[in-house]
């Protein structure tokens, strides 16, 4: 099929068709443009194959990473769960077998690094080629080919050690299996062996430690182990006797024992039942073709049950030890704590009867001591009686001389209290005639009678003369009275030797003199306060400038006068100056 033309090539093509020799240049330039065409279709179908092979490669290989991760991760949980399988059941296990897991750990730590470290070397060197250029590529190229090839003889070998090392340890397997069947096809004899090394053991502690003593504590643990040994031999009557007669070949029973170990598939044996793949059922069938099915799967089912038998035994008797060596360690401590116990009761007894001496002795000079102290404390008691009755003596003497100046004293009292009522008195007759003279002033300033001058003058001299009458009789009462208060004060002073203070004596106390009234809480809280609360006073900047000056001992520098002073008016009688009579000194 010729290719298509667009119009222009068209129209020059009918142009070349005018000739022959047009026409036939037209078809040798239409036959170099068809093949260079084809070509062009070639090279891109190429092309498209090579990009579908690299595809179905990629996709390939994105498969088999896929596979490669899963599998990493399978192999890593079944990992964690044989350490967790393993941790749990370590303490039961011989110490052999766990040194064998610790060697096998560490070949195969150094298989790996065995493995990876040539194949890591080889990645290097492909990636420093990669982004090399030049003719010595071809060369390295080779050299690594023979590397190759090398690697890969290195690896066949060591693969075929290998498998010689798992096939030895399959055959080292098989014979362990042996020889544990063995022993299982023998339980109680080698239980009653046991016990027998038990008791044997048991009889030479007590021989060694005890001899003819500590009866009851033997006996207790005799009955302790012979309990433990009933129950384990009970146990293992019981597993016997729930196992079955074998009707299948001991070599079949082995090759499928071997076979689950060598796959890895042995199920999980703690449960009744246990489920096999079919898988591991295949795998049996290829390898022993002379069983059918049924009988395959009942071989199976008996390997299962022998295992769980044999793992029952094993820890039955793992339990048995156990406790064994558990109850004779303990008696070699009860033994031991028994006789701490006799060691402990010989010296209590020694120490209680040398005590019982000491307290003997004790008492003995506590009774002298008793006695002395009885005769002192008498001779003391009459002594105080003695002194006890002189101080009374004179206790009432002192209280005698003092009712009598009590007595005294408040005569005098009595007779300053009448003098003071009778000035009291005579005051308000002063007060009263200051009163009326005042009275008849005003009437003698209001009335300008002629008539009454004189009257009224006369009576303001009677007056006058009555009021300084009065006054004279004050200031005598008055004068009686400080004599009166000084012999009294002076009496005082000498009885007593208190200094004198009539002044003080006479003034009023701050509740004599309060003239506010009282106001109660209640009437207080309903006040209004219309100047400045304890909240406005703190939060002044300038009381609070005060606050802090004072506290920090500035307030009366000039430099704390100067800031107290400064930003508002000061009166001149507050300003703080050597001159100012009235400068308050804090």
């Amino acid at each position: 099929m010729p290719p298509k033309m667009t119009p222009a090539q068209r129209h020059r093509s009918h142009i070349l068709a005018s000739s022959v020799e047009a026409q036939e240049a037209a078809i040798m330039e239409w036959r170099a443009k068809s093949q260079e065409d084809e070509k062009t279709l070639r090279c891109i179908s190429s092309k498209i194959k090579g990009h579908k092979k690299s595809v179905e490669k990629t996709r390939r290989g994105g498969r088999w990473l896929a596979e490669h991760n899963s599998l990493n991760r399978e192999a890593i949980s079944c990992e964690l769960d044989f350490e967790k399988a393993w941790t749990s059941c370590a303490a039961l296990l011989p110490e052999v077998l766990s040194r064998e897991r610790d060697g096998q750990e560490y070949r195969y730590a150094e298989l790996l690094k065995m493995l990876g470290t040539p194949i890591l070397n080889l990645r290097k060197q492909l990636h420093s080629l990669s982004q090399e250029k030049g003719n010595h590529i071809f060369e390295d190229l080779e050299t690594m080919r023979k590397e190759l090839l090398a690697l890969r003889d290195h690896f066949s070998e060591a693969k075929k050690m290998v498998d010689a090392e798992a096939e030895d340890l399959l055959q080292r397997q098989g014979t362990e299996e042996e020889g544990e069947e063995m022993s299982q096809e023998m339980p109680l004899e080698v239980f009653h062996k046991e016990v027998q090394s038990t008791m044997d053991t048991f009889e030479s502690l007590c021989a060694e430690k005890c001899g003819n003593e500590h009866k009851d504590l033997i006996e207790t643990y005799r009955t302790a182990i012979e309990t433990e040994v009933e129950n384990a031999k009970s146990q293992l009557l019981r597993i016997k006797g729930a196992s079955t007669a074998n009707i299948f070949p001991t070599g079949d029973l082995r090759t499928v024992s071997l076979i689950m170990k060598t796959f890895n598939s042995v199920p999980e044996t703690g449960g009744e039942t246990s489920t096999v793949s079919e898988d591991l059922y295949n795998n049996i069938h290829q390898i022993l073709p002379h069983l059918p099915r049924t009988s395959l799967r009942l071989v199976v089912d008996e390997v299962l049950r022998q295992k769980r038998e044999r793992v029952q035994v094993r820890s039955i008797m793992l339990y048995y030890r156990r406790k064994i060596s558990e109850l004779l360690e303990s008696f070699e401590k009860a033994i031991a704590a028994e006789e701490e116990i006799v060691k402990l009761q010989v010296s209590i007894q020694e120490e209680s009867r040398l005590r019982g001496e000491r307290q003997q002795k004790t008492h003995e000079e506590l009774a002298r001591l008793r006695a002395l102290r009885e005769e002192r404390d008498a001779i003391r008691r009459n002594e105080e009686e003695a002194k006890r009755m002189e101080e009374e003596k004179k206790q009432q003497e002192i209280l005698r001389i003092r009712e009598a100046e009590f007595q005294e004293r408040l005569k005098r009292l009595q007779l300053y209290q009448e003098q003071q009522k009778l000035l009291q008195e005579k005051e308000r007759a002063v007060q009263q005639a200051a009163a009326e003279e005042e009275e008849l002033k005003k009437m003698m300033q209001r009335e300008h009678n002629a008539k009454r001058v004189e009257e009224r003058r006369l009576e303001y001299e009677e007056k006058c003369r009555q009021r300084k009458k009065h006054q004279q009789e004050v200031e005598e009462l008055k004068a009686a009275r400080e004599k009166n208060l000084e012999n009294f004060f002076k009496g005082v002073e000498r009885r007593l030797g208190v200094t004198s203070d009539p002044e003080r004596v006479l003034q009023g106390t701050v509740s004599s003199q309060q003239s506010v009234p009282f106001v109660s809480s209640s009437q207080a809280a309903k006040v209004t306060v219309n100047g400045y609360t304890m909240n406005d006073v703190m939060r002044d900047p300038r009381f609070r400038l005060q606050i802090a000056l004072m506290e920090a001992g500035l307030h009366q520098t000039p430099y704390g006068r100067e800031v107290m002073c400064r930003g508002f008016h000061v009166p001149a009688a507050q300003r703080p100056s050597d001159e100012n009579p009235f400068r308050m000194k804090y």
